[in-house]
């Protein structure tokens, strides 16, 4: 009998519900999704609220928070936890409590204090018992500019090491300042230690309600699959980053929720990212479940990002991750050493794998020569084919030999 199929690491949310869906545990099921772990909740309060305004909250009693988090604890198992909204000091008290029933899990805290709309999430009573008797038992801290000038008692006019000292300080054993409210989009990581800036994109035309939520709840589940915390800090700046710039901007009237699950891709709304100044763009489709063995796992995740517009969803332990085009997934499992490139020929019916595409082949080639991709087969091509073809060949950065194909071949 063959051994069962490893279980995925389990994540528990402690957190509020965001009726709207943009924020909270929410949110933070859609993170544990995208990362591959299984996502469990401890509600602290359910709100009534849109992409406009909070317009209520409802505290849950503190032996109610104990209760679920036991529940899960007992049955289930945490490998992480990701705190967010705690909103009063009986739910900060009641979560310290909680916390002994998931032994030394690490702890991801999400000081959520203002919502996007910019309502109160946290009562001010509340702020002292975070500081004092929460913070020096989490693993990882993840205020913003606003939140880190709160805790530290400085004022967000306080410099960025300033303030992440200051919050070291207060016990827990990283701090990262996101750099969402920052001038520069960039992550500050401090352990102590190092201090380490972690540089992304700003995306001011995106969509960033739950950008917060999304950050920690990927950082946890990154720390659960056994991810050290500045490894587990940069994927998720990358992810809620892309989450930021894929926001569901039309969603409602307010502040639109990011997209962490790549929604407008799955429907075929987004197109490949890769084009050049003239335009010269692609739209690739399906995808068979295909795997891969690659020797360098970020050298080759980011050109099927980069070049096919693929979106990375998982990633565990540091050797395999998965991309996908809607539904369809291209999982890829890193050898190292091991690895031999791929020297295959490139001939009809040898493609490691073939990803269907409506834009004419012609704009394909534009597309990957604006990237600086060798074509082996195709619209002049090295092969010197001439007549209509209904592919285009390249290889990954591994050798794998890649086939872009029109849907409708001749």
């Amino acid at each position: 009998m063959s051994d069962p199929a490893p279980l995925p690491a389990r994540v528990l949310s402690i957190a509020g519900s965001d009726s709207g869906g943009g924020a909270g545990i929410q949110a933070d099921l859609k993170a544990f999704a995208r990362c591959g772990v299984h996502g469990m909740t401890a509600v602290t309060a359910v709100t009534a609220q849109n992409t406009v305004a909070v317009r209520a909250v409802y505290p849950l009693p503190g032996e109610a928070i104990v209760e679920q988090v036991r529940a899960v604890a007992e049955d289930i198992g945490v490998d992480a936890v990701k705190i967010g909204m705690l909103g009063s000091a009986e739910a900060v008290e009641a979560v310290v409590r909680a916390l002994a029933l998931v032994g030394d899990a690490p702890v991801v805290l999400d000081p959520v204090m203002i919502a996007e709309s910019g309502a109160r999430l946290l009562s001010e009573d509340a702020e002292t018992s975070l500081r004092t008797t929460l913070l020096p038992r989490v693993s990882v801290v993840t205020p913003n500019l606003p939140e880190a000038g709160v805790l530290a008692g400085l004022g967000e006019d306080a410099e960025p090491e300033q303030l992440v000292r200051a919050v070291h300080a207060l016990g827990p054993d990283v701090v990262v300042l996101t750099g969402g409210h920052r001038e520069a989009a960039t992550d500050l990581f401090f352990d102590g230690g190092r201090l380490i800036e972690i540089p992304g994109p700003r995306h001011p035309d995106g969509a960033a309600h739950g950008s917060g939520c999304t950050h920690s709840s990927t950082l946890a589940a990154q720390l659960a699959m056994g991810m050290e915390p500045l490894e587990a800090a940069r994927t998720a700046k990358r992810l809620a980053a892309e989450a930021v710039r894929d926001g569901l901007r039309g969603l409602g009237r307010g502040a639109g929720p990011v997209d962490v699950m790549g929604l407008e891709r799955a429907h075929g709304q987004a197109s490949a990212r890769g084009h050049d100044d003239d335009g010269g763009s692609m739209q690739v489709g399906a995808i068979d479940h295909v795997v891969l063995t690659v020797g360098d796992l970020a050298t080759t995740v980011e050109f099927y990002e980069r070049v096919l517009g693929l979106q990375a969803f998982s990633f565990a332990g540091g050797t395999r991750t998965a991309l996908a085009v809607g539904r369809q997934k291209l999982n890829l499992h890193e050898v190292g050493r091991e690895f031999r490139p791929n020297a295959r020929e490139a001939r009809p019916g040898s493609a490691d794998i073939c990803f269907l595409t409506e834009t004419p082949l012609d704009q394909v080639a534009t597309a990957l020569r604006a990237h600086g991709v060798e074509i082996e087969h195709g619209p002049d091509g090295a092969d010197g084919a001439e007549g209509p073809l209904n592919s285009v060949w390249i290889r990954d950065p591994d050798g794998n030999l890649v086939e872009l194909a029109n849907r409708l071949r001749t």
